[in-house]
């Protein structure tokens, strides 16, 4: 034997130097499981933190939905008023040509020019009548993400 073997050989063949090495192992798997631990706790935090900002846009963007639609019932309305009116307007216009053509001999000078007024009217009437707004009601803006019943607003 060497003089390196021996020394060597006592060490290895020792009850302690076996228990110190299993315990520098444990202290090693404690120290990776502690690291390993605060990653997933991470990773879990971020996850739910990710799932939460989630919710809060899907919560916010059925609020806005809801606002929106109830905010354009009285400008849809405003709007489905102001087309009637000119749909009235029109009717009343395509009245009086037609009483002018009618009161106008073939012959006359302005015979031709009121066929043609009278004949712009009624192509307006398509254009005019193809003009409506949906307005929605209120149980459709609640479809669209309103207040859900027995939940408290703020």
């Amino acid at each position: 034997m060497t003089r390196f073997e021996k020394p060597v050989r006592e060490v290895l063949c020792s009850w302690w130097f076996w228990v110190a090495v299993a315990y520098f192992g444990l202290a090693c798997v404690v120290v990776a499981l502690y690291f390993i631990n605060g990653r997933t706790s991470h990773d879990a935090a971020r996850v739910a933190r990710d799932e939460a900002i989630h919710q809060s846009e899907i919560v916010s963007a059925r609020q806005a939905a809801y606002t929106q639609c109830l905010a354009s019932i009285p400008e849809l309305e405003k709007i489905n008023g102001f087309v009637g009116s000119v749909r009235a307007i029109r009717d009343a216009l395509e009245q009086n040509s037609t009483a002018l053509l009618d009161s106008t001999p073939p012959g006359a000078p302005l015979y031709t020019v009121r066929v043609h007024s009278l004949a712009r009217l009624r192509m307006t009437a398509k254009r005019i009548e193809a003009v409506h707004f949906q307005v929605p009601t209120i149980a459709e803006c609640n479809a669209r993400g309103g207040p859900k019943p027995g939940k408290e607003t703020k």
